[in-house]
């Protein structure tokens, strides 16, 4: 076999290789995490305002979080990281807040790419139906540092004014338990495009 056939045949193999394993990347499929007490998150958002969430306590159907926003306040989540319950300080819980409660599905467990599902939620001002795509795993630049992650997208219906539009995306970081990173199309409302955010650092307990 000539040279030049033989380089040709060994580069065919490597891109075969290549194409194997980003296919088996993309097949890869993520169980809910297991929360620990003392796992802690750190972000700021994009109006400058820095937060941070702390696990507080863990049970057989989720975990109890707290944030340094809302100090007074304690935040119930699902194994799917679906906020289920919002206790504290009722002159606290704003209707904004109390909304936080009301079915945002934004993970969906075990998660895949090409993965869908939708739900329904009344917000603060409205009813809206929200549609959900895992579109693929990649990596994702946060302050916190670069991390692989499933790149999420949705499209919103408002169920009252029927407005619709897709693009508010976010990412999902297995390795971190937690969204790091949200983004907001520029023409929707300031409430949600003021509070688009990142992570800056983190601590998982026990490791």
């Amino acid at each position: 076999m000539r040279k030049i056939d033989v380089v040709a045949v060994s580069l065919a193999f490597i891109l075969i290789g290549l194409t194997a394993a980003v296919l088996t990347a993309q097949e890869q499929t993520f169980e809910a995490p297991k929360s620990t007490v003392g796992d802690r998150w750190e972000f700021v958002r994009r109006d400058r305002a820095t937060y941070t969430m702390t696990i507080v306590e863990v049970s057989e159907t989720g975990s109890v979080a707290t944030a340094t926003l809302w100090p007074d306040l304690r935040f119930h989540a699902d194994h799917n990281g679906t906020t289920t319950k919002v206790e504290g300080d009722p002159s606290k819980i704003t209707p904004v807040i109390a909304s936080f409660a009301n079915g945002w599905q934004w993970l969906q467990f075990p998660l895949h790419v090409g993965k869908k599902w939708s739900f329904d939620v009344q917000g603060s001002t409205a009813h809206f139906t929200v549609d959900v795509k895992v579109k693929k795993l990649t990596t994702v630049k946060t302050k916190a540092g670069t991390f692989e992650a499933l790149h999420i997208d949705t499209c919103w219906r408002n169920n009252d004014s029927r407005w619709s539009d897709c693009g508010y995306q976010y990412w999902y970081a297995p390795s971190v338990k937690r969204i790091v990173k949200r983004e907001t199309p520029n023409t929707w409302t300031s409430s949600l495009t003021d509070s688009d955010y990142q992570l800056v650092s983190y601590t998982l307990a026990g490791q």
